[in-house]
C-alpha cells in the first residue's frame, strides 16, 4: 500500500470561509457559493448561474470515480453525514439552474440532477448496514460498525486494512450518528461512553 504525501503549508494572508451568502469573481465570471459541508467541515460548490456550471468539488463525484467520504473525526461537526445531505438538497433546490457539473475527480456530468438524486439515495442506502448491525443492546460505536458490511458486503470489519480501518470505523460512525438524528437510533452515554441502540 502506497503511503500518502506529507501535508504541505500554505502561505495566505487573511484566510477566510466562503458561505452562501458570497460571490466570487475570476475575470468576468461570477460563481455563487452553495455550501456543501461533510465531506470536510468548509466545503463549498460554486454555481456560474449564467452558464449553469457548477464546480461540486468532492461533493458530488460519478460513480467510479471515487466516494465522498463523509467520516467524523476529531475536527468535524457532531453529524457530518446530516450535514452534507443537507448541502446535497441545496444542489437538489437549484434545480435546471445546475446544467453540467465539473467534479473534483472524474469526467463532466451532463445530468447533474441524476447525480443528486444518486448520491441523496447512496445516502439513505449507507444507513441500511448500520442499521441493521443494532439491536436493543447497547453498543459502542467500534462494536456496531465491526457488525456492518464492508466492501459492498464482500468484507468484514476484521477483514479491513491500512487506511480502510479508520474510513470504515470513520464513516459507520457518521451513520450512527445521523440515525440518532432521525430517530431511528439511541444514543446513551454510559460511564463516559457513547453506546448505540436500536430505538
Amino acid at each position: 500500500m502506497r503511503g500518502k504525501l506529507p501535508d504541505r503549508e500554505f502561505d495566505v494572508p487573511d484566510p477566510w470561509w466562503l458561505n452562501g451568502s458570497e460571490s466570487i469573481r475570476v475575470g468576468g465570471r461570477v460563481f455563487e457559493i452553495i455550501e456543501t459541508p461533510g465531506h470536510t467541515p468548509g466545503h463549498v460548490c460554486l454555481l456560474e448561474r449564467a452558464t449553469g456550471i457548477l464546480f461540486s468539488g468532492d461533493a458530488l463525484l460519478p460513480r467510479g470515480h471515487g466516494n465522498p467520504h463523509v467520516t467524523v473525526r476529531a475536527f468535524t461537526p457532531p453529524d457530518p453525514l446530516s450535514d452534507y445531505v443537507a448541502g446535497i438538497e441545496r444542489l437538489r433546490a437549484e434545480g435546471a439552474a445546475i446544467t453540467v457539473c465539473l467534479p473534483g475527480h472524474g469526467p463532466v456530468v451532463d445530468d447533474p440532477r441524476a447525480l443528486i438524486e444518486d448520491h441523496l439515495g447512496y445516502a439513505e442506502a449507507k444507513l441500511r448496514p448500520a442499521e441493521a448491525a443494532l439491536d436493543e443492546t447497547p453498543r459502542t460505536a467500534f462494536d456496531v460498525v465491526s457488525r456492518m458490511p464492508w466492501r459492498g458486503g464482500a468484507a468484514r470489519f476484521a477483514d479491513l486494512e491500512g487506511d480502510e480501518l479508520f474510513l470504515a470505523f470513520a464513516d459507520g460512525f457518521a451513520r450512527l450518528r445521523r440515525l440518532v438524528a432521525l430517530g431511528r437510533a439511541e444514543l446513551r452515554i454510559e460511564g463516559g461512553a457513547e453506546l448505540y441502540l436500536l430505538i
